[in-house]
């Protein structure tokens, strides 16, 4: 809808000097700086926090706006002696019927996705039931963790940070390391939260893994 908004500045920033008799390229320029800004300031107003609390504020925001092109274009082309609804339909056929076609295209994607999704992992109002494949998979060998090292390790495999000394794994001319945490886990009081920097730590832990990933519903029910 921002993109419909900003099409119609576009639109206005080019007719209107072309209808005065200027030359192209500065009809050009004035429509870029006009759909640019016009772009900026929807764009702002729609992702403020206050039109961003209900979807009711958005369509009201999005309806002024439409209503204040309208507006716009009806004085401009009473100025100029033309009428606005032929002018319209003409002129602005391609710069409307696009972006119409697009929000209308995105949104029928959209729809199949969600289809999809809940057909797949249904709609989670109790839980996501996942693939009957999935449940004879060990979730807990896919998703390993690295543990802390308490006995021996390889020292030539080992790097030391601050918050603990990681051991990796050698293939052939290469050391490298997987699964080395940046923060706290994201879990009980801290979830939703800022990320919390780890502690400084003297401890020993493998870097052999990924983390766990989330659940990625593109792919046909991998996690």
């Amino acid at each position: 809808m921002i993109a419909f908004v900003s099409a119609l500045g576009y639109g206005l920033g080019y007719e209107i000097p072309k209808l005065l008799g200027w030359p192209e390229w500065q009809c050009l320029a004035i429509c870029l700086v006009t759909g640019f800004a016009m772009d900026c300031v929807v764009g702002r107003i729609i992702f403020s926090r206050a039109i961003q609390k209900k979807p009711a504020y958005r369509f009201i925001a999005f309806a002024l706006f439409i209503i204040i092109f309208l507006a716009v274009q009806h004085i401009a082309m009473s100025w100029l002696g033309v009428s606005m609804l032929g002018h319209l339909l003409v002129q602005y056929r391609s710069v409307i019927a696009f972006p119409v076609l697009g929000f209308l295209l995105s949104m029928a994607v959209r729809w199949y996705r969600i289809r999809k999704v809940r057909r797949q992992y249904g709609d989670g109002s109790s839980g996501f039931v996942f693939d009957e494949a999935l449940k004879t998979i060990d979730l807990d060998e896919v998703n390993r963790q690295n543990r802390p090292i308490r006995g021996a390790y390889d020292t030539g495999l080992a790097v030391k940070t601050k918050t603990g000394t990681y051991v990796g794994v050698k293939e052939k001319n290469i050391i490298y390391y997987s699964g080395i945490p940046y923060a706290k886990p994201p879990v009980g009081e801290r979830r939703w939260k800022a990320p919390e920097p780890l502690p400084e730590s003297e401890a020993v832990f493998e870097a052999q893994h990924l983390g766990a990933s989330a659940i990625q519903v593109d792919h046909e029910g991998s996690i």
